[in-house]
């Protein structure tokens, strides 16, 4: 049976079927075959080298090549020595000439790939503008291309690229398993790197103090310790005097003992052992009693005749410490773009906000002043006079309540919005905003309902700002109630807690923007608000003082066109309590 993570061979000269199980299946084993083969690579170069032979195993292209970003310029790619040729005297031409050509961003193939920060595909490099390799009269050998960025975090830190000798249609979901592959491999890299600078800083270091950073330790077969050298002495904190001859265990937690114990037992009864050749996590146990985490890796050797164990250990305490910083760090990054996005978002409606404003506030003003230049003019009949005089009078209450929107809403952000606290009946409250109101809905053709306790509902509050709660609810409803709908608004309560409801049958809200219905400068739809006048305002200010008098309202719909309830409760006034008393039997009997 042939491997899946396998090609056959020939050249990958069209994408196997969309989703098919075995085109996924191969797709997963290379994504798996990279993996394996980059984290177990020694270096940056093995690692690519690794990614690169296994793309061209699998799509059986001859032609893979990695670029790094230049040390010296972020825009800038620098071609290594990392290929993969086959036969590497077929693509010599090629290979001369990419070494040859500088990559800057936008440039050709990789510089394109390093200007996105997306995989790029190209049936055909002859016949793009955009391909810098080819030469004039000369077959360089290579046909259609594909190259993914290598991704560290939100970087471009190098390109691999892959050529094939024919004419390739893109294949969408190859692209997209290697930009997975270039982020995957991107973080090998980074690894890498941060490895090789500790690698060349250990270095520095021996080269001045002529010792190892690292722990080599060595141990017989009992494991009694044989050889502890100047980096085990650092970590740990034994003098080598104090360390030769002592038991392994005094380096590890009690909790490991066992297991070391019985590791030891099996290997010389049987031959046998989990760890030696592997690299495994666990704690160290220092002099001092603090335990650190650490690397460790196992080998075995012989000496005239006697088994031996050798040991290198890593204290990882401060790789653990970056990762966790770069964790923060990420996370950071994450919390300031959500930041940003917010404050997009909040401009982007605020833009909105005053473009409705600037409308609503011109529409009145506009039809005041052609009335009264009219009116000015002296050419009105009389019953022409009096719709003039209507019409400024109604636009005058209509630009007034505008203000007082703005007012309200000025006076909330600034947190000097002040309440008129004493003894208030709900009930009371709420026919007198469905009277306000009553006139708007006759003239549009809403009919307006209501259910009312017949006994009063006390509460605590302002009365005029709870008239403007319910007035405020209430033409909204009828606002957006088309002719012939119908408004409803009830009054009861509910055990200690007294409860607005109002219904419509309007244009309902989207479920998306439920929950932000009361919040300022937020309207689902400017372009309806606008049509239907108002400024958007009066949801946020029932909200705030609904908020100011220790109460709560929500919203509900089932969607667009069907219609909203708005339900606002508030705390009963429990010292008016003759009336409070008997508030849940009255509403039984209202719901019944």
């Amino acid at each position: 049976m042939s491997n899946p993570c396998q090609g056959d061979g020939r050249p990958y000269t069209a994408a196997p079927a969309a989703g098919s199980a075995s085109n996924e299946t191969a797709l997963l084993c290379l994504v798996q075959t990279v993996a394996l083969g980059t984290n177990q690579a020694s270096s940056v170069e093995a690692a690519a080298q690794s990614c690169i032979d296994a793309v061209c195993a699998f799509t059986g292209w001859p032609v893979g090549h990695l670029y790094l970003r230049s040390p010296d310029s972020s825009s800038h790619l620098s071609s290594t020595n990392v290929w993969h040729l086959q036969p590497a005297e077929r693509f010599e031409l090629f290979r001369r000439v990419t070494e040859a050509t500088p990559m800057a961003s936008g440039v050709g193939l990789p510089g394109r790939v390093l200007a996105s920060g997306k995989a790029i595909w190209v049936e055909d490099v002859r016949v793009d503008p955009e391909f810098v390799r080819t030469l004039q009269g000369a077959d360089i050998g290579v046909r259609a291309s594909f190259a993914f960025p290598l991704m560290s975090g939100l970087e471009v830190v190098g390109v691999l690229e892959f050529f094939c000798g024919d004419i390739v249609a893109p294949d969408p979901r190859l692209l997209e398993v290697a930009e997975h592959i270039g982020i995957q491999l991107g973080v090998v890299l980074q690894r890498a790197t941060a490895e090789r600078a500790l690698r060349e800083s250990e270095v520095r270091f021996r080269s001045v103090a002529q010792s190892a950073n690292d722990a080599i330790i060595s141990a017989d077969a009992a494991g009694r310790i044989v050889f502890w050298n100047r980096g085990a002495a650092a970590i740990f904190g034994y003098t080598e005097d104090e360390a030769l001859g002592q038991p392994l265990t005094i380096l590890m937690p009690e909790r490991y003992q066992t297991a070391h114990q019985r590791g030891m037992e099996r290997l010389a009864t049987t031959g046998e052992t989990r760890v030696i050749g592997t690299v495994v996590e666990l704690h160290g146990l220092r002099k001092d009693g603090r335990e650190f985490p650490i690397e460790l890796s196992l080998g075995t050797w012989t000496s005239g005749g006697s088994t031996f164990f050798s040991g290198i250990i890593r204290d990882t305490s401060e790789r653990l410490r970056q990762m966790r910083e770069l964790a923060r760090s990420e996370a950071e990054r994450d919390h300031l773009a959500h930041q940003a996005h917010q404050a997009q978002e909040a401009s982007r409606t605020k833009d909105e906000f005053l473009a409705t404003l600037s409308h609503e506030l011109r529409t009145p003003l506009m039809a005041m002043l052609g009335w009264s230049r009219l009116l000015r003019a002296g050419a009105l009949d009389e019953a022409t006079t009096a719709r003039a005089l209507a019409s400024i009078e109604r636009n005058t209450l209509l630009q007034s309540r505008l203000v007082e929107d703005l007012l309200d809403v000025s006076r909330i952000v600034a947190g000097k919005l002040r309440l008129d606290i004493g003894p208030v009946d709900l009930v009371a409250v709420a026919e007198a905003a469905l009277d306000m109101v009553r006139p708007d809905a006759e003239a549009k053709g809403v009919e307006l309902a209501a259910s009312i306790a017949p006994l009063p509902v006390p509460v605590r509050g302002d009365g005029i700002r709870l008239q403007q709660v319910v007035l405020n609810l209430l033409s909204n409803a009828v606002k957006f109630t088309p002719g012939g709908g119908r408004v409803e608004l009830a009054v009861l309560a509910v055990g200690s807690r007294a409860c607005i409801r109002v219904s419509d049958e309007g244009r309902g809200i989207v479920p998306e923007f439920l929950p932000h219905v009361f919040d300022r400068f937020r309207q689902a739809d400017s372009f309806m608000s606008r049509g239907s006048g108002g400024l958007g305002l009066g949801l946020a200010i029932v909200r705030h003082l609904t908020d100011l008098h220790g109460g709560s309202v929500a919203a509900e719909s089932a969607g667009e066109g069907m219609g909203a309830t708005f339900t606002v409760e508030l705390p009963i006034d429990q010292e008016n309590g003759d009336a409070a008393g008997l508030l849940e039997d009255v509403a039984q009997e209202v719901e019944a």
